[in-house]
């Protein structure tokens, strides 16, 4: 009993990497929901794809149960299938490679640019064939790629571009947010992602049909008047799904949304605290680029020079404070079969690693992870 004590206690004074930031309006809304009746997919949810689409300024949403879903989901509604070929970055989770092989087409694993860690623009042309049908561009770790350069690519071999917004709603390029740029964007609302409904995505687009066809594969067994029959009764010519997101869920995403300014101000002021701080060591920061600001949903920088990341991480989270690896390893390496060399991938890989950054980490969080890492890089 006193040692699990102990270890409880242990727990709660390390610094995590990564926190969801909940507070009484959340507990509130969830309250609410609860008390109607109405739990399942309702009217939070409408509310919440009505408030997103406002938000990144789009017309059309759709709720699902997580971001892979929805991601699969705009595939479908592509119709990218078997065949097909869809360009992505290895330096990525592998969310958006198993939404790609639920919908029977062929990952094509693109190189990085180092300064951003998003999918190089000269990698992604190597890349691209008579069967590549689209690309899926991640906005990683909060910074905006280079949208613009990747949709005129695009454009040119007909390929549609899906946005992977998963770590940057509230991050802008040129003056728009990202996820206005392609024909489709998904969000992740995963518990520390920018913000939470626990588990959830969402796909955003303009285009009405594909947006009615997603809605279509969403659910199972919901009529609408593209789904029924001559004989009356829902259509089952084609495979659907059970991706709906729920009405607790939503309304816990419909108050985060509300905050998501205030989230996005911390998380900037603590990147630019940690920059200061850490512009004498030799170590690769975050750099801003013109037109493009970024949520910084990781802190990462790189070690120019080989150090024992691993030693780093586990001596850090002895002393109380969880540094992490940004990203987890190259897909392209774990890849069945996969014979692809992507060097910028690889080298962040094994130099990168990320700080603690979110909206609740107070002050004195930020001082003790400043000297611990000082502390720690100076020793090695």
């Amino acid at each position: 009993m006193v040692e699990g004590s102990r270890r409880m206690q242990a727990i709660r004074n390390v610094i995590p990497h990564s926190r969801p930031t909940l507070g009484p309006e959340e507990e509130r809304a969830v309250a609410e929901v609860l008390q109607s009746g109405m739990i399942v997919q309702g009217h939070a949810v409408k509310r919440l794809e009505h408030d997103l689409c406002t938000y990144i300024g789009l017309s059309e949403g759709v709720a699902a149960s997580s971001c892979t879903a929805a991601l699969f989901l705009s595939l479908l509604a592509l119709g990218v299938g078997e065949g097909d070929d869809v360009i992505l970055p290895s330096y990525v989770c592998s969310a958006p490679l198993n939404s790609i092989r639920h919908a029977g087409a062929t990952p094509r694993f693109a190189d990085i640019d180092l300064r951003t860690y998003n999918m190089s623009v000269d990698s992604v042309k190597g890349k691209i064939s008579r069967e590549t049908k689209a690309m899926i561009v991640p906005h990683m770790f909060g910074h905006p790629a280079d949208i613009s350069s990747l949709l005129a690519l695009a454009d040119r071999h007909g390929i549609a571009v899906i946005e992977d917004c998963a770590q940057a709603i509230g991050a802008e390029r040129g003056g728009k947010r990202v996820g206005s740029f392609g024909i489709l964007s998904c969000f992740s609302f995963y518990a520390t992602k920018m913000l939470t409904t626990g588990e959830g995505g969402m796909v955003l687009t303009n285009s009405k049909d594909l947006a009615d066809r997603i809605r279509f594969f969403r659910e199972y067994d919901t009529p609408t008047s593209a789904t029924w029959d001559d004989r009356g009764s829902v259509d089952l010519s084609a495979t659907r799904y059970n991706f709906k997101m729920t009405d607790i869920q939503a309304a816990i995403g419909i108050e985060q949304l509300k905050k998501l300014p205030l989230f996005v101000q911390k998380r900037r002021e603590i990147a630019g605290r940690y920059s200061d701080a850490l512009a004498g060591l030799p170590l690769m920061r975050p750099q801003s680029e013109e037109g493009k600001k970024s949520v910084f949903y990781r802190y990462t920088v790189r070690s120019p020079e080989p150090i024992d990341i691993r030693e780093l991480l586990k001596r850090s989270r002895e002393a109380g404070v969880c540094l992490g690896r940004p990203n987890y390893p190259p897909l392209h390496e774990r890849f069945p079969g996969n014979t692809d060399e992507l060097p910028n991938t690889e080298v962040a890989a094994k130099s990168a690693f990320s700080l603690p950054i979110y909206p609740s980490l107070t002050a004195m969080d930020i001082e003790v992870v400043l000297k611990q890492l000082t502390g720690r890089l100076a020793g090695m």
